[in-house]
């Protein structure tokens, strides 16, 4: 079915138009139940206690388009069909893949509407999944790289000496507890 494959289906007994307003708001619908479960399992992390408030806009900017073009409304049954990663950092990694793909299924459904509203709502809901959220999620997955890093450092007796993330990935020097009680540090 198209909203699950986020393509337009020629053979479907749907409108083109109404498909592509479907596949939109479904997938909005799926981002904000994703971001909402990783919130209520996780508490109230960046970003995606922002992330989530922006998929809320999204889905309200998106609604009167299907009104105004009479197109019905797809359920939104994604709260108990998602779950979380089991980390933070898988979550991130997630929320990086899924706004790539968001950003390609707006690509993808531009090529087949042509009124000025919904094209002008579509490329700026992409431009958010570019621009902000994309942005959001490779720091939040750096920074739990980071975070992961030096955690298996500690555990092995070792620290980093430094450590921060350069371009994603996170860069550090680990020092062992012997050679730190040699240079006469702790």
């Amino acid at each position: 079915m198209y909203l699950f494959t986020k393509q337009i289906d020629f053979n479907a007994p749907v409108p083109i138009l109404h498909q592509a307003l479907q596949i939109a708001i479904y997938d909005e619908y799926r981002a904000q139940a994703s971001y909402q479960r990783i919130l209520d399992t996780f508490g109230q992390v960046a970003p995606f206690r922002h992330i989530v408030e922006a998929e809320t806009r999204h889905i309200n900017a998106l609604l009167p388009l299907l009104k105004r073009y009479q197109v019905p409304i797809p359920v939104n049954d994604w709260y108990p069909n998602v779950t979380p990663a089991q980390t933070l950092r898988e979550n991130c990694e997630l929320g990086v893949a899924a706004e790539i793909q968001n950003v390609q299924m707006y690509d993808h459904l531009l090529n087949y509407v042509s009124q000025a509203d919904i094209r002008h709502t579509f490329m700026n809901l992409r431009e958010a999944s570019l621009t902000n959220h994309l942005p959001a999620f490779r720091q939040c997955a750096a920074a739990q790289q980071a975070i992961s890093y030096t955690n298996s450092c500690t555990s092995v007796g070792s620290q980093p000496s430094w450590l921060w993330v350069l371009g994603g990935i996170a860069v550090g020097f680990m020092v062992s507890k012997a050679v730190r009680t040699e240079l006469g540090a702790s």
